[in-house]
């Protein structure tokens, strides 16, 4: 009997290294059949580059996905800069390649535009935003509202506070430019490029629109507010055979070109902490706490109780000295 065990355990043991499915947890921040159009020409082309393996795609939000890894239900995880940073810090996983599209450079190829009006003369950078109203995706969008916060907080804005009105609106981010058109907002953030897409498919007119400290980069032929940021990693999880993530990075790194997509070497996403550590969220919202406001939340029953000790030490002292003289 426990020479069976033993056998039945090496089974396993061998079907998870050599074989079995493999689970692909992408975040589908446009929905499930967008995601699955988007990222099937991956999955199959991983069936094919590894046929003792079966790959299968899994659709997630946000909180769903956090959720899957935190549950070890996927082997692989697909997501934007952001929510990488954040997974990476939480449940340590770790990016094998970065995505490669034939219009940028795997390592600056993400960023945002802050769009208003054409006709509205009061708004030409990000610094005319405050005590505006500004449309975004969600506080946690990665293209839709966090880069284009650090350049405000940068010009002086900060969107928690120095704005009338941040209105997260959520998805798809076409509703934010409808929002600007109606002029039910002053300007709204959306992911570059996306304004150039919808030009091109009739649905708006640029010259409709302005775009708030508009700059240029040779990387990226669209309008932008921001700087650039790394393009989406694909990242195994703490659980993950060795043995299994090599073989995938090796198929990535060889994947022929397919719809303007490939695979590069995992780029460096330090620019992406350094914009969480700037807006002290994500991995480094403890240092929210390191201000005095944040410290007085933090640590009030202390400081009320040293307060008290401190207060009747100086009453003891007046009175005392009162009884001497």
């Amino acid at each position: 009997m426990r020479l069976f065990c033993i056998i039945g355990l090496c089974l396993l043991v061998i079907s998870k290294v050599f074989g079995g499915e493999v689970a692909i947890g992408v975040f589908a921040y446009q929905g499930e059949r967008v995601a699955a159009s988007d990222w099937s020409p991956v999955i199959r082309y991983l069936n094919q580059a590894l046929p003792e393996h079966h790959f299968r795609l899994d659709q997630y939000d946000a909180a769903g996905l956090r959720q899957a890894i935190a549950g070890h239900q996927v082997d692989l995880v697909i997501t934007n800069p952001g929510y990488y940073v954040s997974m990476e810090s939480e449940f340590g996983i770790s990016r094998i390649a970065t995505l490669d599209t034939e219009d940028s450079h795997p390592a600056r190829a993400l960023g945002s535009v802050v769009l208003t009006r054409a006709h509205q003369p009061s708004l030409r950078v990000l610094a005319d935003l405050a005590g505006k109203r500004v449309a975004a995706v969600a506080p946690e969008a990665f293209g839709g509202y966090l880069v284009a916060a650090r350049e405000m907080l940068g010009e002086g804005v900060d969107a928690e506070s120095d704005l009338k009105e941040l209105r997260f609106v959520g998805l798809p981010m076409n509703l934010i430019i409808e929002a600007v058109l109606r002029g039910d907002v002053d300007a709204g953030i959306v992911r570059a490029c996306l304004p150039e897409q919808m030009a091109d498919q009739g649905k708006i007119r640029l010259e409709d629109f302005r775009v708030l400290s508009e700059r240029k980069d040779p990387d990226l032929p669209c309008a932008l507010s921001t700087r650039l940021y790394p393009n989406w990693p694909i990242a195994v999880t703490r659980q993950t055979d060795p043995v299994l993530a090599k073989a995938v990075a090796r198929a990535l790194l060889a994947m022929p070109e397919s719809g303007g997509m490939s695979w590069s070497v995992p780029a460096d996403y330090q620019p992406v902490h350094d914009l969480f550590r700037e807006l002290r969220i994500g991995p480094y919202t403890y240092l929210r706490d390191i201000t005095p406001e944040g410290l007085v939340r933090r640590f009030w029953p202390w400081l009320l109780g040293l307060l008290a000790i401190l207060t009747g030490w100086i009453v003891h002292t007046v009175r005392v000295e009162h009884q001497v003289h």
